[in-house]
Order: C-alpha cells, then sequence, then structure tokens
C-alpha cells in the first residue's frame, strides 16, 4: 500500500514531463542535407527524429553573398547530452539555429506570431 501511495502523485506529473521531448530548430543548407541527417543519425545513435522541408525561394548566405537552396529543419530529442551534440554539429554545418516557444504557451506562440509577422512588413 505504501509504494502505491508514492506513485500515485508521481504518476500524474511525472509521467507527462517524462513524455515530453525537445526540439533543435533551424536552417541547412538544402546541399548538405543528407550528411548532417546522417551525421545526427550516428552522433545520436538513432536517439533523435529529424524532419526537413524545402525553403522554395533561395535564401542570401550571409557569410558568402551568394543565394543557396536552404532546408528548414527539426529534430525532436530527450537528453541534455543530445542536445549538446547537435548544437555541435549544427555549429559544424553552419546550421542557423532558431528557438520555438513552448507550444503550451499560447501567449508566447502569438507574440513570435506577431513578432514574425512584423519582420516580414518592414523587409
Amino acid at each position: 500500500g505504501r509504494r502505491e501511495g508514492l506513485l500515485a502523485g508521481e504518476e500524474e506529473h511525472g509521467r507527462d514531463l517524462d513524455m515530453r521531448f525537445s526540439s533543435i530548430t533551424g536552417v541547412v543548407s538544402t546541399e548538405e542535407k543528407s550528411r548532417f541527417e546522417r551525421m545526427i543519425f550516428r552522433a545520436t545513435r538513432g536517439n533523435c527524429f529529424v524532419r526537413f522541408a524545402p525553403i522554395k525561394q533561395p535564401i542570401t548566405d550571409p557569410q558568402s553573398g551568394e543565394l543557396v537552396e536552404k532546408s528548414v529543419f527539426i529534430v525532436f530529442y530527450k537528453s541534455v547530452s543530445i542536445e549538446n551534440k547537435l548544437k555541435k554539429i549544427c555549429d559544424a554545418f553552419s546550421a542557423h539555429r532558431y528557438s520555438l516557444p513552448d507550444m503550451d504557451d499560447a501567449p508566447a506562440v502569438d507574440r513570435m506570431l506577431t513578432e514574425n509577422a512584423q519582420e516580414l512588413v518592414d523587409s
């Protein structure tokens, strides 16, 4: 009976947090996409879920000034050690990382959408 009592309260909170994934999002050169994905798979031993989407228009590379085809990526992962590896891989591939607000935080999501819309109007 005592053991059940200890676990009963933790189950509601602990299980919810335990099932959450963290994510890293960003933009990488479409040319480097397959190497980038393979490096992530090898470094994390397949313990990530990676998705890409091509960006329709070429983007001016800030370093070279040339137009480059790029893809948006999102990587879902569970541990801090994987996060550190992913950040190093992003840096090695010159992938620009973007932060996303927690999707459960509706005001933060609305704020980010408003800021991005304003940035598009300004440019």
